[in-house]
């Protein structure tokens, strides 16, 4: 089934907000990429707005849910899940650059109108429930130390997480995406669970 033009929008606007964030979209860029009318494009999304809180619960909630889709559903290898996210994250950025579109919008965040701002505060909020709910399952497990709570441990993980992305984008350069991916594994193998995934005291 080809994609109506509602999707073809979305998914263009999703890729141009991923990689330069959603206040440098230009409706009017994407209207002429997608060799569509004005008139189209305004029947589906009456404003950029409405257009940001689509993008954020059929496109970018979509993207992590099934980016975090294994550490989240299978506490019982979260380590082994996370490594491997960080790895795959190193092969998408040597293939198209160094970007992650909650970084970009979580910097971005204080240019948005209230409800803009409102529907991306609830999509990360319920991201981190989510991390949240898989760490207190695999603390329940042993795969994760018992001490500190799990909602600071959920934002520890989080922010460890686009830390990565956030010192690569100032470099420019896969090079220090990888060496930063490298250090937060270990730091967390320090910190949230070891090699043989024996609980030491969180940081």
């Amino acid at each position: 089934m080809s994609k109506n033009t509602r999707d073809e929008i979305l998914d263009q606007c999703f890729k141009a907000v991923s990689k330069k964030g959603f206040v440098a979209l230009r409706t009017d860029n994407e209207i002429k990429n997608l060799n569509i009318t004005k008139g189209a494009f305004y029947h589906y999304f009456s404003s950029k707005n409405q257009l940001g809180i689509s993008l954020i619960e059929e496109r970018i909630k979509p993207y992590y849910e099934n980016l975090w889709g294994s550490f989240i559903n299978n506490p019982e290898n979260i380590r082994e899940n996370y490594v491997e996210l960080l790895k795959k994250e190193c092969r998408r950025v040597e293939l198209n650059g160094v970007y992650d579109i909650m970084c970009t919008m979580s910097v971005e965040i204080n240019q948005y109108d209230d409800i803009l701002k409102e529907s991306y505060a609830n999509f990360v909020n319920e991201f981190l429930g989510q991390l949240q709910s898989a760490i207190r399952q695999a603390k329940g497990q042993g795969k994760i130390v018992q001490s500190g709570d799990s909602k600071s441990q959920a934002l520890h993980l989080l922010n460890g997480t686009m830390s990565c992305f956030l010192l690569a984008a100032v470099k420019e350069s896969t090079e220090m995406f990888s060496s930063s991916t490298k250090t937060c594994i270990k730091n967390l193998e320090a910190s949230f669970f070891t090699e043989r995934g024996e609980a030491l005291p969180f940081a």
